[in-house]
């Protein structure tokens, strides 16, 4: 909270989780009007993440398992699940993309952010075969010159990429 929205750590206090009414494990659909909510768990980016397909409008909010050509925070990253997710997203057909950050795109990108959690899972996976400790790894492997941070990010471009880092030497060295 200090780091990602320090003008709201005066309402942790006040702060409490509500149980959710509502869950589900795989897929949720809701019936509103003339439209269809398809809710399809979809981790990646997080064990979390959910996508809202609602066909009659071809179009899918991807939660941040798109981030349309800025830096990406792997953080809480389940890499291969992620490349999964970005197929089953490709799968739905020709439809807009909501992303989690970015600008709207469509299926035609998802090879490009396919090709950003390769890139970084591999260059991770390689480190750790040569035999890097994580420190060294933070030294070495850097992906700053793809994409831009998104403007506004609490984070600085080595935090983010220190954090993505740290989390794929943690899953990959499993």
């Amino acid at each position: 909270m200090r780091k990602s929205g320090p003008e709201n750590v005066q309402y942790v206090d006040q702060f409490y989780l509500r149980p959710p009414s509502i869950t589900f494990s795989e897929k949720l659909n809701l019936y509103l009007g003339k439209h269809t909510f398809h809710l399809i768990h979809m981790p990646g980016h997080s064990p979390y993440q959910i996508a809202v397909y609602i066909p009659e409008e071809k179009v899918v909010m991807t939660s941040d398992n798109i981030i349309c050509r800025l830096q990406p925070g792997l953080h809480q990253a389940l890499p291969y699940h992620w490349l999964e997710s970005l197929d089953r997203l490709a799968a739905l057909g020709d439809n807009k993309l909501i992303p989690g950050h970015g600008s709207i795109c469509d299926v035609g990108y998802i090879p490009e952010m396919k090709a950003i959690i390769s890139d970084w899972t591999n260059a991770v996976k390689t480190a750790i075969e040569n035999g890097m400790s994580l420190e060294e790894a933070k030294k070495t492997i850097s992906f700053a010159d793809r994409y831009p941070m998104e403007e506004g990010h609490p984070l600085t471009m080595e935090q983010v990429q220190h954090e993505n880092i740290t989390r794929l030497y943690e899953v990959l060295k499993q």
